[in-house]
Formats: C-alpha cells, sequence, structure tokens
C-alpha cells in the first residue's frame, strides 16, 4: 500500500493542467503540473501531491485545482516509478528534489512555502519524506494514511527540524485502523513535531469522497506554516 533534466513538450487535459516530463536517473519520469493564472503574480506556494497505490499524479491534482485557484497555488503531481507502490530507492529525496527544481524552472516558485500531502499509500510515503526533507516542505498533511511497520518509524530520527503534519482519517477506514494512526501521532509528537488529528465520523478510504472538505481543512493548516 505504499503508492503511491529535459522537459517534454507538455499537454493539456480538461481541468488546464499539463502532462509533463523530465529525466531523471536516465529515466524519463512523468508528472502533472496547474500553475493557475492567480500564481502568476508573485513566486507561489508550490503543493507536491502523492497518489496513492494504482493512482495518477493526474487524480491528485484535478481533486485540488479549485482551491489552487483560489489560493494561488502551483500543484505538481508525480507518477511513481512503480503504480503499485512508492518506493525510496527509486522515488527518494534526489528525484522529488529534481522535480521541484523542474518545476520551479517554469513558475516563480516561493521556496520557503512548500508543501506536501499524499493519501493512503501517498499519505505514507508523504510522512517519510517530511522526515528525510524536513527542512524542504514547511507542513505536510495525509488523508488516510498512517505508518504500522518497525521498519517505517526508522524515519523519525532523520528529521532535522520539527514539521507539522496533519492527519485526516476515517473513523472506518479498513486498511489504517484508527489505532494506527495514534501510534503515529504519538511517535511524531515525543519526537518534537506539532501534529493535528482530524478523524472523520463515518469514512472509509477512498480520498474522493472526502477530498473538498479534506483539502480546504489540509491547505488553512499547511498555509498557516513557512520555513
Amino acid at each position: 500500500w505504499l503508492s503511491v533534466a529535459c522537459a517534454n513538450a507538455p499537454s493539456e487535459n480538461s481541468h488546464g493542467a499539463s502532462k509533463e516530463s523530465f529525466e531523471f536517473a536516465g529515466l524519463k519520469r512523468n508528472y502533472t503540473l496547474f500553475a493557475p493564472s492567480s500564481a502568476a503574480a508573485s513566486p507561489a506556494p508550490l503543493l507536491v501531491l502523492l497518489h496513492g497505490s494504482y493512482g495518477s499524479g493526474a487524480a491528485m491534482v484535478s481533486w485540488w485545482t479549485s482551491m489552487a485557484e483560489q489560493e494561488g497555488i502551483v500543484l505538481v503531481g508525480p507518477e511513481a516509478r512503480e503504480r503499485e507502490a512508492w518506493q525510496l530507492r527509486a522515488d527518494g529525496p534526489q528525484f522529488i528534489r529534481a522535480l521541484i527544481d523542474t518545476v520551479a524552472a517554469k513558475h516563480p516558485i516561493d521556496r520557503t512555502r512548500i508543501y506536501l500531502f499524499g493519501s493512503s499509500g501517498g499519505a505514507v510515503y508523504a510522512l517519510t519524506l517530511s522526515m528525510l526533507e524536513s527542512q524542504l516542505f514547511a507542513a505536510t498533511a495525509i488523508h488516510a494514511g498512517a505508518w504500522r511497520t518497525p521498519n517505517e518509524f526508522r524515519a523519525v530520527p532523520y528529521a532535522k527540524r520539527k514539521i507539522p503534519i496533519a492527519i485526516f482519517i476515517g473513523d472506518k477506514d479498513e486498511y489504517f485502523p484508527l489505532f494506527a494512526v495514534r501510534k503515529a501521532q504519538s511517535v511524531l509528537e515525543q519526537a518534537g513535531h506539532p501534529v493535528s488529528v482530524t478523524v472523520l465520523p463515518g469514512h472509509n478510504h477512498p480520498y474522493a469522497d472526502v477530498a473538498l472538505e479534506v483539502n480546504r481543512s489540509a491547505w488553512e493548516f499547511m498555509k498557516a506554516n513557512r520555513l
């Protein structure tokens, strides 16, 4: 459930986002980019969106476009090298930094306002990236995910900064039970990270069911923080 440079010519989709690619480690890596006109006037915040297992960056971006237009956010939704899972070796910090640099070459980005959001497997990986890149992301928000294995918790000591994290979880989530979320919250808080947990009554796992509600709250949380 962990899911989930030389740019080619972009192609537009129905949401006004573009499908683009760049070369990383000798491979073509794909991502979806959305830069609303409201983000053009000055350096804009950037939100990196991590999809879940067998999901897509395009879908993640589509769920955030209305918020991005309102708030002037540049969105980037990368594709995991293997769609079923984000992998630290293939999709690690160097890949994410190269992705951000590629986007910044196209649009002015405020480096003090780079944020991270993930759902499901993308949420699990977002937690790990937050520890490894605590000085890159101003804040992180996730939906329907948490660490569950001892190996995942090994990322915590790598954080050089106490990064704020917001977790949104359904009390009926069939893959990430609330007790797992509370354990991750406890470990993160013991390490000094500010953690906010919002429990969504009656919600199970699908992001699409609650995307508008979660995105609104997640952005309010994230935008209150900058490096």
